[in-house]
């Protein structure tokens, strides 16, 4: 295979005609259009699936003064089904297909108003065989305000030529096959521009030269690549290289920067080294370290995480590190469906926080969660999974609220659910799953590494927290009694598909000395919590850590007025249908009730208004009541004052 591989590219250069000679992060580039009023063929081109894509040669002439490519693209495929006689492609309407070549000789081809291009086989390829075809064509990209291919200018009147092709803008530009199921395993790169100017992609440099009137440069990329991650700019750049030392090794950040913007850019862009040996610490490897990592500027505000080549708008701390955690989450392993984006993006975002908390202050990574909690919880509906309907809307596919944050602090929440080893442990074991590694994932492949490590069932929590809508908010009445607390957690969630939200539910009870963080796992709505401290708590705090989503919660103190001196026990305790009052000294009895927490009068005896003496007993039936697990109080009122006991009622065994 390998041999074969290496032949095709071999007699592909020689015969080539054209190069012989937050927000900090990457969403505001994708809130830019909707594609509804695409054709279903933008959707995804069922009939390329007859075919595995191997490699492209992609050969591009652009001058930046123009909106203008004139390209070559050699594509070496496998036939999957069992014999084929065309293969379809997608490239807009807009460019003009000049010819076919296969086996050297012209063949017929359809370009459809549709954007698929119809190639037609003049022989069968066989199951499993390899073949290529080269497409050459020219003209204006399809400018549908995408902004996938984009000319502008820098520094007032410098020409610049970028794309950016996520999520469907590939085909803009140059004749590709938009899967999300087939990476290409490899690709060269040969650009052809006016002197003066260079040009940044994937992969490595190889080589470069100048004539009198023209630039040439030869990218090589040996890993597998999303079409939509391929990508070009070209304009007078200022060239530096940074690197990074770990583990005996040495990888390039390799720089390509406007000249007016090298040295206000310069030390931002140094602090890549740190975050990449961070990355590395926290994941074990960067996935392209063959290669390299690098930054081509661009005139976008925020960034796009072209595969070893991030374009930037700027240099923030918060858009590198966003950026360079896509090289895991996004480059090296992709989502394999736009539903999924969030594994793309939720992990960019929950990564940009890992940065903040590891380099800024504490009290700015709290700032940043609660700000990140209060935007996901300013709207009551959203998934972070992209519904079927949905994913032909780029704003929606990409909305900055449920696919960057929302996910972004579910992974938080998971975090804190399972612990730091285990998270970033499921997290290592999904990156180095060798069905996965430089492929696709789904939402399940994921989930499935956090239970195997953690050992628990997370599909409720995918289900409710992913796929369903909305957020809980909580009533919290909580009743402090000396160095014991009871807690009554009630949960209202914002939207209709989620009934119950089963997450932790953190609150800090705080003394006059001392505080501790209770960690309460509620199982059903207005689930009682009987707790002992080790000091007297008088007051509670709703999460202070940011740790989970949610909003307009209610904490409400409630006293118990306990009597000194108790005069009366109860048996038994856990209480059943029928328990007995035993009284312990001569008292005026004027009434009796049994309430829950929230106040409720469970039974009430009514008027007594009598007189009752030491160990004197008296029955209650509570038969018909159903009573559900959980705490009371039962009071004995006089004229006066009254008596309180707490009673409980425990679960039936299973």
């Amino acid at each position: 295979m390998k041999k074969i591989l290496a032949i095709y590219i071999f007699l592909f250069i020689l015969t080539s005609s054209i190069t012989a000679q937050e927000n900090d992060c990457d969403y505001p580039l994708r809130q830019l259009y909707s594609l509804n009023h695409l054709s279903e063929t933008y959707r995804g081109n069922g009939f390329a699936e007859n075919y595995d894509l191997k490699y492209h040669r992609l050969s591009w002439f652009v001058n930046p003064n123009e909106y203008y490519i004139t390209g070559e693209v050699m594509s070496l495929f496998k036939a999957v089904n069992d014999s084929i006689d065309f293969l379809e492609f997608e490239l807009t309407h807009n460019l003009t297909v000049d010819s076919v070549i296969f086996h050297g000789e012209k063949i017929a081809f359809l370009h459809k108003t549709s954007g698929i291009l119809r190639v037609t086989l003049p022989v069968f390829i066989r199951k499993n065989q390899l073949d290529s075809i080269s497409v050459f064509y020219h003209g204006q990209p399809e400018n549908n305000g995408s902004g996938s291919f984009v000319k502008d200018i820098h520094n007032s009147n410098i020409p610049i030529i970028w794309t950016l092709s996520q999520p469907y803008g590939s085909r803009d530009w140059w004749p590709c096959k938009h899967s999300l199921n087939d990476k290409i395993d490899s690709v060269d790169i040969f650009i052809k521009t006016l002197k003066g100017n260079l040009a940044a992609s994937n992969g490595i440099l190889v080589s470069e030269n100048e004539d009198s009137l023209y630039y040439y440069c030869h990218w090589k990329h040996r890993y597998p690549i999303a079409a939509y991650l391929v990508a070009i700019a070209v304009t007078n750049y200022t060239r530096f290289s940074d690197w990074v030392f770990y583990d005996n090794k040495s990888l390039e950040i390799l720089n390509y920067i406007y000249p007016e913007s090298v040295a206000g850019f310069r030390s931002n862009i140094q602090h890549t080294i740190d975050v990449m040996q961070f990355y590395i610490e926290k994941f074990g490897f960067y996935p392209f370290d063959k290669e390299k990592y690098g930054h081509a500027q661009f005139g976008r505000n925020g960034g796009m995480e072209h595969q070893t080549m991030s374009f930037m708008g700027h240099f923030s701390e918060m858009l590198v590190a966003h950026e360079l955690a896509h090289q895991w989450f996004g480059d090296y392993i992709t989502c394999n469906s736009w539903q999924d984006i969030w594994l793309n993006e939720s992990f960019a975002t929950f990564c940009d926080g890992l940065v903040t908390q590891r380099f800024q202050t504490p009290q700015t990574y709290l700032n940043l969660l609660r700000d990140r909690i209060s935007s996901i919880t300013s709207q009551p509906g959203g998934s972070v999974f992209v519904p079927a309907g949905d994913t032909m809307s780029v704003n929606r596919v990409f909305n900055y609220r449920l696919s960057y944050q929302k996910g972004a602090m579910v992974l938080n929440m998971l975090r804190f659910m399972l612990g730091e080893s285990a998270f970033f442990t499921a997290v290592r074991n999904y990156l180095n799953d060798p069905s996965l590694r430089f492929s696709y994932a789904r939402t399940d492949d994921l989930r499935k590494h956090f239970e195997q490590v953690s050992g628990q069932d997370l599909s409720s929590f995918f289900q409710n927290w992913i796929y369903g809508e909305g957020f809980p908010s909580y009533k919290i009445t909580y009743y402090p009694v000396k160095n014991h607390l009871t807690i009554m957690i009630e949960q209202f969630t914002s939207h209709p598909s989620v009934s119950f939200f089963s997450n932790p539910v953190p609150l800090l009870a705080k003394g006059l000395y001392q505080d501790s963080l209770l960690v309460l796992y509620p199982q059903y709505n207005s689930q009682i919590f009987d707790i002992d401290l080790a000091f007297q708590a008088d007051t509670l705090i709703f999460d202070p850590y940011y740790h989970i989503i949610s909003a307009s919660n209610l904490l409400i103190k409630k006293n118990i007025p306990f009597e000194e001196g108790t005069k009366f026990i109860v048996m038994p305790n856990p209480i059943s249908e029928t328990f007995e009052i035993q009284f312990l000294e001569q008292l005026y009895i004027k009434n009796i009730t049994l309430t829950d927490l929230s106040g409720r009068v469970i039974y009430d005896s009514g008027d007594l208004g009598k007189i009752v003496e030491p160990g004197e007993k008296k029955q209650v039936s509570l038969a018909g009541f159903n009573l559900k697990p959980g705490f009371y109080l039962l009071k004995i009122t006089n004229n006066f004052n009254y008596s309180v006991k707490r009673l409980y009622v425990l679960p039936d065994k299973p």
